[in-house]
């Protein structure tokens, strides 16, 4: 990599209104899903208090076409309610990246923004 800024990942990022969501198992409400690629969340806690950073979740990502997909990990960081989690477990597979990004060009095009 040439640049602290290069991911070596596809990553998503989802409108607050597309309605992609994390159920984390154990969880009273679903997380606002913020961005993914395939060995990474990123999530808006919806209740307090986040994860401590080391622990391990598990749940599923029900994304904004309305397929699910497994997923756990370790949270690697937390920031005013904010949560990151590093999907060691249970990946997401690749070709959900690129159909969830397909989607939302076809069904949120203009409101996604830039290029992830």
């Amino acid at each position: 990599m040439s640049s602290d800024s290069t991911r070596a990942h596809y990553r998503v990022v989802f409108p607050v209104a597309a309605g992609a969501r994390f159920r984390e198992f154990c969880a009273a409400a679903d997380h606002i899903v913020i961005d993914c690629c395939e060995t990474g969340l990123h999530y808006l806690s919806a209740q307090p208090p986040e994860p401590p950073v080391g622990a391990e979740v598990e749940g599923t990502i029900i994304f904004p076409d309305g397929e699910e997909t497994r997923v756990a990990g370790r949270v690697v960081w937390t920031s005013q309610g904010e949560v990151a989690l590093h999907l060691s477990v249970q990946s997401i597979p690749f070709t959900r990246i690129v159909q969830q990004q397909r989607y939302l060009r076809h069904e949120w095009r203009g409101v996604t923004g830039g290029s992830g």
